[in-house]
């Protein structure tokens, strides 16, 4: 629990990230115990982070379960084509805005046929941040469960 707060405090040093705190939980005036309160990323987040709340926004992570193919699981470390990737991909990330796949698509395409051309797509130095930053604070977090 004291790692995701202050993980969430360090990252909002340098990059949007959610607000954290540790929250009391009592149910019918019984006390559950303490848990993290972590802030949604939402629209939201997206127009005070961002300033538009016209963002492409996906989510993947325990509350987003979708059924993923076999296929995909398997063959995760296996060299896929293009369309096997684009299936299990989508099988694990719920778009929550209107519109990013083609963008998501083209991310990929840079990173992987034009590596030089990276910096219209992405911002390099906050992505830097944040590895460095899952990588200081052993977030395990894993995509395939």
């Amino acid at each position: 629990m004291v790692r995701e707060v202050l993980f969430h405090e360090i990252a909002g040093k340098y990059m949007p990230s959610s607000k954290a705190a540790y929250t009391k939980l009592f149910v019918n005036e019984e006390y559950i115990g303490v848990y993290v309160s972590l802030e949604s990323i939402d629209k939201q987040f997206l127009e005070e982070h961002f300033g538009s709340k016209q963002q492409y926004l996906f989510k993947a992570g325990v509350d987003y379960k979708p059924e993923i193919s076999a296929s995909c699981k398997q063959n995760i470390l296996a060299r896929w084509n293009m369309k096997t990737m684009w299936t299990a991909i989508k099988a694990i990330l719920e778009m929550i805005s209107a519109a990013g796949w083609n963008e998501l698509q083209e991310l990929t395409r840079i990173l992987n046929n034009e590596p030089d051309k990276i910096e219209r797509v992405l911002d390099v130095d906050r992505t830097l941040w944040m590895l460095a930053l899952n990588n200081v604070m052993v977030n395990l977090e894993q995509l395939y469960r």
